[in-house]
């Protein structure tokens, strides 16, 4: 709510000097606050994400966003919602071990993609924003994979931890 709030002052039209420096203000705040409870909200991030891809099936079945009027193309949504589902896989995983710094810096990235998605003004620019953030997150997972598989090769080989 916070990185909204910034986002919001940062980026709206008619805002002063003052109000783009409590912007970055706000968002320097919540960025610190994101990294240094990463740990704790991880693990409800697949709940968030689960509640996004209702969300979205509501607006694939309605046409239109839930509070507004607007029509939402359906294809647009349709990938939204795939979209939501594969970021929401690979957040469970993510809950299940011990954070690194790779794993945190690809969450903040993946974190203000989504934000940006949020607060896109097309749903064109919504959906990259969106694919963006799941692209980041895959590439952690098959970084995190790839790191997982040489690791256990390595240790499988090494004759002082191999057992006959």
């Amino acid at each position: 709510m916070l990185t909204g709030f910034g986002w919001i002052l940062i980026n709206a039209p008619g805002t002063g000097k003052h109000s783009r420096v409590i912007g970055w203000v706000a968002l320097t705040i919540s960025f610190v606050v994101i990294v240094t409870t990463m740990d704790r909200w991880i693990r409800y991030a697949q709940v968030f994400l689960g509640s996004a891809v209702i969300g979205s099936l509501v607006i694939l079945a309605r046409g239109h966003v839930l509070d507004l009027r607007v029509p939402y193309p359906r294809a647009v949504t349709a990938v939204l919602t795939l979209l939501l589902v594969g970021c929401s896989l690979i957040a469970g995983t993510l809950a299940k071990r011990r954070l690194q710094v790779v794993d945190r810096v690809a969450l903040l990235l993946f974190v203000t993609a989504f934000a940006a998605a949020m607060g896109a003004s097309t749903p064109a620019v919504t959906a990259l924003c969106l694919g963006l953030g799941f692209a980041i997150l895959l590439a952690l997972w098959v970084y995190r994979r790839r790191a997982g598989e040489q690791f256990s090769l390595e240790r499988s080989s090494n004759p002082r931890t191999s057992r006959p």
